[in-house]
This record gives C-alpha cells, sequence and structure tokens, in this order.
C-alpha cells in the first residue's frame, strides 16, 4: 500500500475526531487509542484493542483492515479481538466507535511480512453455519519451507464430529450450537514445527425452512371422506 496514502488517511481521520471534539465542546463522548502489533507474519495472529480511554454509555465497535484482504479479525464488532494477516505490505487498521450519541474513528498501522521457515495458515469456508451443516476446513503452507504435513484439530468450542477429507482438508459437522474452534499445525522436512494456526466458526441453531407438510388435502367442493 502507498504509505503516502496512509498518512493522508490518518490525516482525515485526525481532523474528523477534532471537529467533533469542537462540536462536542464540554460534552464527555466516547474516546478510544487503538493498538495493533508493530509487525505480523502472513498466517500469524495478533491482538488489537479499543483501548477506550472513555467507553462512553453503550459503546459499538467496527474494526476494518485496509486494503481488505490484507487480512481478518476473530470478530469485528468487539473492543478488542484478534486481528489475522493474510497478505504482505502495510496495512492500516481502523476502528470506528459510537456511544449511540457520539462517533470517532481512529487507526493504527501493522506491518504484514513474509512468513520464516515453516508456517500454515488455516481458513473455513463459512464463518457461521448451522448445526449438522457441513463446514469445511483448509490448511495451507504459508511459509519459506513447505509443511509436508499438517494436522487440523477442534480445540474447543461446540461439540461436533471432524473428519479429515483430503490431506489439509477437514470437515466439521457440529451437533450443538456455539463457537466451534479449530487449530492447524505444520511440519517439515527436517521435523520442525510450525507455530498453530486457528479459526473460529459461530454454529447457530439453524430453522426448519417451513418444510413441515401439511397433509391435509382440499379438493374443493367439500366432501366427506372416501
Amino acid at each position: 500500500m502507498d504509505r503516502a496514502w496512509i498518512v493522508g488517511f490518518r490525516t482525515l481521520t485526525r481532523r474528523m475526531s477534532s471537529v467533533l471534539v469542537a462540536v462536542c465542546a464540554g460534552c464527555t463522548s466516547i474516546s478510544i487509542q487503538p493498538s495493533c502489533p508493530n509487525e505480523l507474519a502472513v498466517g500469524e495472529s495478533g491482538r488489537v484493542a479499543a483501548n477506550e480511554l472513555n467507553p462512553g454509555a453503550i459503546a459499538t465497535y467496527l474494526w476494518q483492515v485496509f486494503p481488505a484482504d490484507a487480512g481478518s479479525f476473530e470478530d469485528s464488532t468487539r473492543a478488542t479481538t484478534t486481528f489475522q494477516a493474510a497478505n504482505t505490505g502495510e496495512v492500516l487498521i481502523r476502528l470506528t466507535a459510537s456511544d449511540g450519541l457520539y462517533q470517532v474513528v481512529s487507526s493504527c498501522v501493522t506491518t504484514i511480512v513474509e512468513p520464516t521457515g515453516v508456517a500454515v495458515s488455516l481458513t473455513a469456508d463459512v464463518t457461521e453455519a448451522a448445526v449438522d451443516e457441513p463446514v469445511g476446513l483448509t490448511c495451507t503452507s504459508i511459509g519459506s519451507s513447505f509443511a509436508l504435513g499438517v494436522t487440523i484439530v477442534q480445540v474447543g468450542g461446540a461439540a461436533g464430529t471432524l473428519t479429515e477429507v483430503l490431506v489439509g482438508t477437514s470437515e466439521f459437522r457440529a451437533t450443538e450450537p456455539g463457537e466451534a474452534m479449530f487449530s492447524c499445525t505444520g511440519i517439515d522436512i527436517n521435523g520442525e514445527l510450525s507455530a498453530p494456526a486457528t479459526v473460529t466458526v459461530t454454529i447457530t441453531t439453524g430453522t426448519d425452512g417451513g418444510n413441515a407438510n401439511d397433509n391435509t388435502n382440499d379438493n374443493g367442493g367439500g366432501g366427506g371422506r372416501r
């Protein structure tokens, strides 16, 4: 990403905050000072936090990353969450916070670099699924040392069945609602293990989709039972 663009964007957000302060002089509004990792390797995760100076009455949050394909958040609506890096470059992580009356925008910058050694990335084909709905999990080698083998396991959350489909690909079917958490570890030709890559999927109760059968036959013209 063009560094000049980042500098310009941060200047704009600071000016927006200044305008809000001027308008709300004498008021108490939500105030944040977001923090993020200085550097992450592709596939690594790090903590991002709002660091509220004043949390406001009923606070809401929205994390965003620019460019959008640079990574993803475990839960973009929490004050503190986890960001997982996906592509290299200098990226802007922006937090928009609101207390129902006032809104502020602030940001921090993270540099994403190529991973060294053996490293893996774990992704789910959906972020939310219903009970008994299949969830595909894919673990890929992303380090400078190729992972000859990868292992996907469930590390917590909603109960279910995890089945290996192919090397590096598994399918999960939950038997109860909740947050299902998974981890993948790779190993290279020298026996070196990667740091675990993680992903979380939200499992819901789902609905029956209105498939109930109506066995009442209405042939028009009334009539009794034949």
